[in-house]
């Protein structure tokens, strides 16, 4: 994925899904938007319920994957300078520099550590974090 193209969310429908109209479960889940903001979403066609496209009036069922494809967005520059310090089989240490971000976030994705080391290592999840804007280990 390059800076810029769209990122992709899934999430499995629960119980509690059942029969709930899309927008209404995702207004219910994901409480940062409200119902009007996911029906633009879904008119918008960045929405799908398994491999199809979401249509307003979809109810959904336990189970279901509901995925949402955001639209592409340019990502602020950041220190790519991160320096590997140790690599054995189960973890690696790594040297941040500061104002890189560890995890994908609000306008960071693919100008994120973890970004970064999914490219270089493969599937990565973080035992520690250091903020945005602090350097170190």
């Amino acid at each position: 994925m390059d800076p810029g193209s769209p990122r992709r969310a899934q999430k499995r429908c629960g119980p509690e899904a059942r029969g709930l109209g899309l927008a209404d479960w995702l207004a219910q889940v994901f409480t940062y938007a409200d119902r009007a903001r996911w029906e633009g979403e879904i008119a918008a066609g960045r929405l799908r319920i398994g491999p199809r496209l979401a249509q307003a009036g979809d109810r959904l069922e336990p189970g279901d994957l509901v995925s949402y494809e955001a639209p592409a967005m340019d990502e602020p520059e950041v220190d790519r300078a991160w320096r590997l310090v140790l690599e054995t089989p189960d973890f690696l240490i790594v040297d941040k520099p500061p104002l890189l971000p560890c995890h994908p976030g609000g306008r960071f994705y693919a100008h994120s550590l973890w970004y970064m080391l999914k490219e270089n290592y493969g599937p990565v999840g973080f035992a520690g974090r250091l903020d945005r804007e602090t350097s170190g280990l």
